[in-house]
């Protein structure tokens, strides 16, 4: 017996290693491990000319060739001591709608319950930090209603919209997941540290950063893959254009799973990406049952559709939420936060950028043609990270994450400097996972 323990332990201290050597966000498990037959065993005895015939190559293949496995042992006795679970990809608790996204998550650190998540509709709540009063209240209602019949609510734990959804989930005594961006020992925002052991206990805390990781601007939009990747569908309740929450909604189009938004009001600024979702296909949710009746026949056990409210009836516990306090005013100052879309080394020019964010989003509901034509981002603004994907991206072909390797950057980095492209309007989304520089400026040199 000792035996066999001591071959787990091992084969999953060289998970850890792998992991590690890969980072958050790779795709070594689909373009690199095959060519081992999935036996991550195998990859670590590997010569460095197997690991070059592999695909492995630049820092990567540098990495892979380290074979020092210390941290990757002390990361196994940190994860034991404080009572942290792992899961790999050949755990049978790794839920297998992991399976079928890209760049899946080669390790996933959990603390709390894991249960058999395919068994069960799970559907991702995602929205604005700087959620208004219409936000907060329907967050939480179509929350707690879904878990109250058998959903789990799958979010990131953010301040806002995400954190309101897990409330809303745990109130009605359902269960429900957070996804984090930093390591899982690692409680951010500090105002969320009750909710996240009330999660940890009643619930499931992910993360694929390894213990110890700050939270930063540059893990969020990689992290986003698995909220919509973990589940059968994405409802996105208040965010404007550029939100990270239209990041999530984008994974979950590219994954092929279904897309939910609760429309927005009119003129409101968190109301322009709900409503950009709605125009470009998204189903229109005014209720938890516009939603979870959707996956009645998939999941016939655990969906108890009865337990919906009836019209007009609101259940004692959502009263009392929507009467307990106000949600933050807009504009609420959020400087104690890290803006999750954003890098730190350009936060010094967040306030400025925010600004011209927001007013070219009240400008394109009168011209959007205007501002398809020509770049509205500062170029002086570029990290070198985002100019060197920004020099590979033409402005007559669309191009996907893959087609910017030669950029000699990891696969975590280019999703990140994309979605920052975007968030300055140096690019847009083409649909299919593809991306397309706005205007036609020349690289940048």
């Amino acid at each position: 017996m000792a035996n066999a323990n001591d071959a787990k332990v091992e084969l999953l201290i060289r998970w850890i290693w792998f992991a590690l050597a890969c980072g958050p966000g790779s795709d070594a498990y689909d373009s690199i491990l095959p060519a081992f037959d999935y036996d991550v065993c195998a990859l670590y005895e590997a010569t460095r000319a197997d690991l070059a015939a592999a695909g492995a190559d630049g820092a990567l293949l540098d990495r892979l060739c380290q074979k020092s496995t210390d941290e990757a042992q002390a990361i196994w006795a940190q994860c034991r001591n404080q009572g942290i679970k792992l899961l790999t990809p050949l755990h049978k608790a790794y839920p297998k709608r992991l399976f079928a996204i890209a760049r899946k998550p080669l390790l996933l650190y959990c603390r709390g319950i894991i249960p058999a998540l395919d068994n069960y509709a799970c559907i991702a709540a995602v929205g604005t930090r700087d959620m208004s009063e219409y936000g907060r209240n329907n967050a939480y209602t179509l929350s707690f209603d879904m878990a109250r019949v058998g959903a789990i609510v799958v979010s990131g734990m953010a301040r806002g919209i995400d954190g309101v959804c897990h409330r809303g989930a745990l109130d009605a005594g359902g269960f429900t997941v957070a996804v984090l961006g930093c390591g899982i020992d690692r409680i951010y925002p500090a105002e969320h540290r009750s909710l996240y052991e009330e999660i940890a206990r009643g619930g499931l805390i992910l993360s694929e950063y390894k213990p110890g990781t700050p939270p930063e601007g540059r893990h969020f939009p990689v992290r986003n893959r698995i909220i919509s990747g973990l589940c059968d569908g994405t409802l996105v309740v208040e965010c404007s254009e550029h939100s990270g929450a239209m990041h999530t909604a984008r994974h979950a189009m590219s994954q092929g799973r279904d897309l939910f938004a609760l429309p927005g009001k009119v003129g409101e600024k968190n109301s322009t990406g709900v409503n950009k979702l709605i125009a470009d296909g998204a189903r229109i949710v005014t209720c938890a049952s516009d939603i979870v009746s959707v996956y009645a026949e998939k999941y016939p056990v655990t969906l108890r559709l009865e337990k919906l409210p009836r019209p007009g009836v609101t259940d004692k516990r959502r009263r009392e939420f929507i009467a307990r306090s106000e949600a933050p005013k807009s504009g609420e100052s959020s400087a104690s936060y890290i803006d999750e879309t954003e890098e730190a080394p350009v936060r010094i020019y967040r306030s400025r950028r925010k600004n011209a964010i927001e007013q070219a989003a009240e400008s394109e509901l009168a011209d959007r043609t205007e501002r398809a034509a020509t770049p509205v981002f500062d170029e002086s603004s570029l990290g070198d990270s985002e100019r060197k994907i920004y020099a590979l991206i033409p402005s007559d072909k669309p191009v996907s994450a893959d087609d910017l390797t030669e950029s000699g950057l990891t696969m975590s980095e280019i999703i990140t400097a994309l979605t920052l492209l975007e968030i300055k309007r140096a690019i847009r989304f083409a649909g299919g996972g593809k991306y397309i520089r706005i205007g036609g400026s020349p690289p940048l040199e």
